[in-house]
């Protein structure tokens, strides 16, 4: 019986302070821009990462571009009977000139 009371008990602070979504969001903005902060704080340790990223992501996103284009290509060779590697290099000797 006292256990309930105590749950179920709120004050005023909780009703009006608390369980607002403007109190929410003005939290979450705060951590947002507190974490922009704490970046650009020790961004500098990340050089290596941004020089690394700049030198591998463009030919991993320029494979991903060709295998979702030529992937259908390459389908329709193995449905005329041209085994999967042969159709790959005949689609690259295409490609290359």
């Amino acid at each position: 019986m006292e256990n309930d009371k105590i749950q179920t008990m709120t004050t005023w602070f909780r009703n009006w302070f608390l369980d607002t979504k403007v109190v929410a969001i003005l939290l979450i903005s705060l951590l947002i821009l507190l974490n922009f902060l704490v970046f650009s704080k020790v961004m500098y340790m990340f050089h290596f990462v941004k020089e690394f990223l700049g030198v591998v992501a463009l030919p991993i996103i320029m494979a991903g571009i060709l295998f979702y284009l030529l992937n259908p290509l390459i389908d329709m060779m193995e449905r005329k009977k041209i085994k999967r590697a042969w159709g790959i290099a005949l689609v690259f000797a295409v490609i290359s000139g």
